[in-house]
């Protein structure tokens, strides 16, 4: 439910209406499946596809000429959404329909790996697909921008590297706190 996904079948079905040469996949077994499948299953643009093995995930994700992240309007963010991680290593454009000023938002314009769009907005939703459709080579960068992000921001040895620099600003701060404080002379009484 935190995805809000009524909102791509919104798009698709201003797709569908527009004419516009855009297909939406649904992959997954959430529990709104059969709400979705029902709302949607007169649009000839949407596809709803079974959960995949993790192999097959990453060949359908690698297939795809952009990858979505749609998060319900208004719902607040207290993390990244794990899937941006397997996008951005897919090397695909994201395209991230949430809060404009959210973590996620702030995830996809540090990795300059998609476009951020408003959360429950199917039209920006559709136009950013249409805009990234039209320009292949930026569509392209964007999805090798991801890739580097990935590898070099989100790996395992980054994360420790940014741990331990974290870690030595704490202590290096604590040190000079500590160094400030005045001391003062203990008197014992007897």
């Amino acid at each position: 439910m935190k995805q809000g996904l009524s909102n791509v079948i919104a798009a698709a079905r201003a797709a569908n209406t527009a004419g516009e040469p855009v297909k939406f996949v649904l992959l997954g077994a959430g529990s709104e499946l059969s709400r979705l499948k029902s709302e949607g299953a007169d649009i000839p643009n949407l596809q709803f596809l079974a959960p995949l093995n993790d192999a097959d995930f990453v060949s359908a994700l690698s297939s795809a000429d952009c990858l979505l992240v749609n998060e319900l309007f208004g719902v607040a963010e207290m993390a990244v959404p794990s899937k941006l991680t397997s996008y951005f290593s897919a090397g695909r454009p994201v395209i991230a329909a949430t809060d404009v000023a959210g973590i996620t938002a702030d995830e996809i314009r540090a990795a300059d790996a998609g476009v951020v769009v408003p959360a429950g907005d199917p039209a920006a939703l559709l136009d950013a697909a249409v805009s990234l459709g039209a320009d292949p080579d930026r569509a392209s960068q964007l999805g090798a921008n991801g890739l580097l992000y990935c590898s070099t921001v989100l790996d395992e040895d980054s994360a420790i590297d940014q741990f331990t620099q974290l870690l030595v600003q704490l202590i290096d701060r604590d040190d000079r706190t500590t160094e400030s404080v005045p001391r003062t002379q203990t008197i014992e009484a007897r």
